[in-house]
């Protein structure tokens, strides 16, 4: 997937499902600002909540640069066609504000709906989550 970064220069991303049991370290190290922690549990909690169940993955957002930088991380899944969610998605303090977060909750609804053929999915917000809700 490929967004127009600065000087009309496009930034390619990828998504690269991770193991939830043993997650590579560049997601395990991604922060937020401290204003925003209140709104998700840490990388490791997240995972754990999750490592034992093949309806949820895990995704690392990366860009398609040299290093695969990790910007991001997600988890989505479904439990049935009325029950599918972006349930996790953040983007690292350092990347914020470039347009990653636009680009990944599209490519998941993407990813859901050919994964799962349904036709409405969940995303649950804190009404005070600024950043969150301009996406």
């Amino acid at each position: 997937m490929q967004i127009e970064g600065e000087n009309n220069q496009y930034i390619y991303m990828e998504y690269r499902e991770i193991d939830k049991k043993n997650p590579p370290l560049d997601v395990l190290n991604l922060s937020l600002k401290d204003t925003q922690k209140m709104y998700l549990d840490p990388v490791p909690v997240m995972l754990k909540e999750y490592e034992n169940s093949d309806e949820w993955k895990a995704f690392a957002i990366q860009l398609d640069d040299k290093e695969s930088t990790t910007v991001g991380f997600a988890i989505v899944g479904s439990t049935g066609i009325d029950n599918t969610w972006i349930e996790d998605l953040m983007i690292d303090e350092k990347f914020q504000g470039k347009g990653y977060g636009t680009e990944a909750i599209k490519h998941l609804i993407k990813f859901l709906v050919a994964s799962y053929s349904i036709d409405h999915i969940y995303l649950s917000c804190y009404p005070d989550n600024a950043y969150a809700l301009r996406l």
